[in-house]
């Protein structure tokens, strides 16, 4: 008896060790399908309670799916276009202020040298470096390289242009199959389950912390989108709305928020205005946007049904950032936050769930039979009792 309860127990140690094995090599090397299949299943957490809703209004839901969907990519498609929209100004205004850039980095250069110049004297006669060497080394120019690596950076997860297209088309394919398919994934997936109960709970769990996180960071993001437009607005900054989102939205990454945010409209800023007065307004403006979006707004919106750590927040950003690049950052909160969840199904993974999650998860509460052989001595059952 002994023995086949071990060889159960290395069993399933083994299909554990595998799984994870396979789910690795995914990870790593089927990027383009794995970020395919996790944007179509949280578009479809979000987009199903809409589809439901019309299918309440004697809306069947093949035609309400489709139309939802639509809505949907149109709207993505809007704010994309907005962002695009804005660097592609900011981009063709570069021309324009040539001769202000050419100063600045001239200037740039002069105190560079001089800092140089002034190493050097210290160092002498230890063996310092020459400042002629190191001024030729610090000539450092923008090249098409260092911005080749900043676009393979945001887009790491697609390692060419027929995977980006791949992941456009497939994306509303699969979430709408999974929206017309609802009821029947429904069902298969329970049979993964030993318990009902286990199924919906962990089930409704996931859809509310789906719907927590991105509905959540749309509202705090518009709300500081919002805020950003008015600021823009009275300092006569040029594409006041776009710099907004892209200044509203960016501010909800933890700690480098406040930077990447305030980036663009402090170089807009700065191309445009004569004075340092805006990009300071701007600065500190970001400053004080993110610490209270994310300190007092984010906290109530996401954080309670999000549910984990700093830290393991910070080593989500670190793993899917190297992994997939600017793709990963943007879904490492949710996939720690779902791996949370589903580690806490199991007694045997509940610890670790504990370690990534900001609350503990009571363990489940044992009920002892009369002629169980585990039944707790007479004390013991009658001290739990007392405290239940």
């Amino acid at each position: 008896m002994t023995s086949a309860s071990s060889l159960k127990e290395g069993a399933q140690r083994s299909s554990i060790i595998i799984a994870l094995l396979l789910s690795l090599g995914l990870l790593v090397f089927g990027e383009s399908v794995f970020i395919t299949l996790v944007f179509s299943g949280f578009l479809f957490v979000l987009l199903d309670p809409a589809v439901e809703w019309l299918q309440n209004r004697h809306l069947p839901r093949r035609f309400g799916s489709p139309l939802v969907l639509l809505f949907a990519v149109c709207l993505i498609g809007l704010v994309v276009f907005s962002f695009y929209d804005a660097i592609l100004k900011l981009m063709g205004q570069l021309a324009t202020y040539e001769e202000k850039i050419t100063s600045v980095v001239s200037r740039l250069h002069v105190f560079l040298q001089h800092l140089l110049n002034r190493t050097h004297e210290i160092l002498q006669g230890t063996g310092g470096q020459n400042p002629n060497n190191a001024a030729q080394s610090s000539n450092l120019a923008i090249s098409p390289e260092s911005t080749t690596a900043v676009n393979s950076f945001i887009l790491k997860g697609f390692n060419s242009i027929m995977s980006l297209l791949t992941f456009v088309i497939f994306i509303p394919l699969i979430t709408l199959f999974m929206l017309l398919e609802r009821d029947s994934l429904h069902a298969r997936l329970l049979g993964i389950f030993r318990s009902r109960g286990t199924f919906e709970r962990t089930l409704a769990e996931l859809k509310q912390m789906t719907r927590g996180f991105f509905i959540g960071n749309f509202v705090v993001g518009s709300f500081m989108s919002l805020i950003f437009a008015g600021v823009f607005i009275l300092i006569h900054l040029r594409n006041p709305f776009p710099m907004a989102l892209f200044a509203g939205f960016l501010n909800l990454i933890p700690v480098l928020g406040t930077l990447l945010g305030a980036l663009l409209p402090c170089f807009q800023a700065f191309l445009q205005f004569d004075t340092m007065s805006p990009v300071l307004i701007i600065t500190l403006c970001s400053l004080g946007i993110h610490f209270i979006g994310n300190n007092i707004v984010m906290p109530k919106f996401v954080g309670a049904k999000v549910n984990i750590n700093a830290t393991s927040a910070t080593l989500g950003f670190l793993v899917f950032g190297s992994l997939w690049g600017g793709i990963g950052l943007f879904l490492s909160t949710p996939l720690i936050a779902s791996l949370r969840i589903i580690l806490a199904t199991q007694e045997r993974t509940r610890p670790i769930a504990n370690l990534l999650g900001k609350t503990l998860i009571a363990p489940p509460r044992r009920i002892y039979s009369v002629s169980s052989p585990h039944r707790p001595h007479s004390n013991e059952h009658a001290q739990i009792k007392r405290k239940q």
